[in-house]
């Protein structure tokens, strides 16, 4: 079971405290909370056709679904860069050795 609480000082108008402690205790009801994401998605499904969500999924699937490999120069180019980069770095702790920093 679970259990949970919530604590809520008013203020000002007594009418108007009221109606916005009783909503937040509407709110915050068991039965509301666990419908609150089937709710959620009938308010996203109705803003689309569900030819628009077909097509959504399809680009989804195409723009995030391939894991593309580069080709065999693309990772040469980029390891030769990379062995660049490390040169620059060595040379630059050498220095400072020599230099005593």
């Amino acid at each position: 079971m679970n259990r949970y609480g919530y604590a809520i000082r008013t203020g000002g108008d007594a009418e108007i405290a009221t109606a916005l402690a009783e909503g937040i205790a509407r709110g915050t009801r068991r039965e509301i909370r666990q419908h609150g994401s089937e709710a959620v998605r009938r308010v996203a499904m109705a803003q689309h056709t569900p030819e628009e969500w077909a097509a959504m999924t399809v680009q989804a699937r195409y723009d995030y679904g391939q894991d593309p490999v580069p080709c065999r120069l693309v990772r040469l180019l980029l390891a030769g860069y990379a062995l660049i980069c490390y040169a620059v770095s060595w040379a630059y702790r050498q220095q400072d050795k020599v230099l005593g920093r």
